[in-house]
């Protein structure tokens, strides 16, 4: 068995394990079973349809990246890059099929150790179409940031609707760092003097500095205003799409009749988050928990309906990716003849352009 697929698998039985120990240790394990088989089937597969639509407006982000790096895709906006002649490798455009497959095949690696799903896409590229990992990783970058910008603005939306007025000018501080964050990003000359600020402190800076500059001038193609501006739209209404699934999913209880979408989309977006900072792999654990704690303290569910919510959702939203993940990995690597091992790409992160 290959270590990509111990991994995997390894992953999918702690996954099992913790959604075992929440069950049965906070949610009166018996009737989160009995809420989970009377389920409406409808409702799940709504779910599953809106978690779709996510990664189809992450999707369109991934091919709008592949646009601005000059990397031929099909159809290809300048039919002169190929000369007329047969491409190599690395001018082969690539097929929206192939493009897909690599894109989802990244969400297969979600939740094993190291991070190693962010960085498989690069990876991918250059073992299929002779793309470098240099040119193609600050794609995994702007992913993650304006993915995080937009998680914020709809925990920022969500939490509006229940804090008090008076409290309001704390919304408009997180509006205001997430606005800074954007120009922060897009802002060049102000990024290279913050970094030769930080390359003056003795020992650190020196040595973490030249390495943050250089990824960060490759990065700057995507995160100029209107790219990061369009990139941030489509993570907002991408992320708005499983908040929507969250929502549905609570209402689908009879002590979720409460719920307001605003709510369900400030616990979805808070938690994703965090599960994200946590830095474990598929923010497992974190989540999770967080998630069924706010659903019983906010929303006064009962434990084993909170639960019962979370473990659909995550269903519907990790592990229905990680499913797709596997699935796109294995159809490419036999439709490109790519063998993948955790080592090699693992290995890819340090390889020279």
């Amino acid at each position: 068995m290959s270590r990509t697929a111990r991994g995997v698998i390894l992953s999918v039985a702690a996954g099992a394990g913790l959604y075992v120990l929440l069950a049965a240790g906070y949610g009166e394990g018996r009737k989160v079973l009995s809420h989970l088989r009377n389920f409406p089937i409808l409702l799940l597969l709504l779910g599953l349809l809106l978690a779709s639509a996510n990664y189809l407006f992450r999707f369109v982000r991934w091919q709008y990246y592949l646009r601005l790096l000059r990397i031929p895709t099909w159809p290809l906006t300048d039919m002169a890059t190929l000369d007329d002649q047969e491409p190599t490798s690395a001018e082969r455009p690539l097929s929206l099929y192939d493009s897909l497959l690599i894109f989802l095949a990244g969400f297969s690696l979600t939740v094993t150790p190291g991070k190693v799903g962010e960085v498989l896409k690069s990876y991918l590229l250059r073992e299929s179409y002779g793309q470098p990992i240099a040119r193609t990783a600050p794609i995994v970058l702007a992913e993650r940031l304006t993915d995080l910008i937009g998680l914020l603005l709809l925990m920022l939306i969500g939490v509006a609707t229940w804090m008090r007025p008076e409290h309001h000018y704390l919304l408009a501080i997180g509006m205001s760092l997430c606005l800074a964050m954007l120009l922060l990003a897009s802002w060049r000359s102000l990024v290279h003097m913050v970094l030769g600020w930080i390359e003056r402190i003795p020992r650190i800076g020196p040595r973490i500095v030249p390495k943050l500059r250089e990824f960060y001038d490759a990065t700057y193609v995507l995160l100029r205003p209107i790219p990061l501006l369009l990139a941030t739209l489509s993570s907002v209404l991408s992320w708005f799409a499983e908040c929507l699934a969250f929502y549905l999913m609570i209402r689908g209880f009879p002590d979720g009749g409460q719920a307001s979408i605003t709510l369900a989309t400030f616990i979805y977006a808070v938690m994703t988050v965090a599960g994200a900072l946590a830095f474990v792999p598929g923010g497992l654990g974190v989540t999770e928990g967080g998630m069924a704690l706010l659903l019983a303290q906010l929303l006064t569910m009962s434990r084993s309906s909170a639960v019962a919510v979370t473990l659909i959702i995550r269903a519907q939203t990790l592990w229905f990716a990680v499913l797709l993940g596997v699935l796109a990995l294995v159809v490419f690597s036999r439709r490109q003849h790519v063998k993948v091992a955790l080592d090699q790409v693992t290995a890819r992160r340090s390889d020279p352009p």
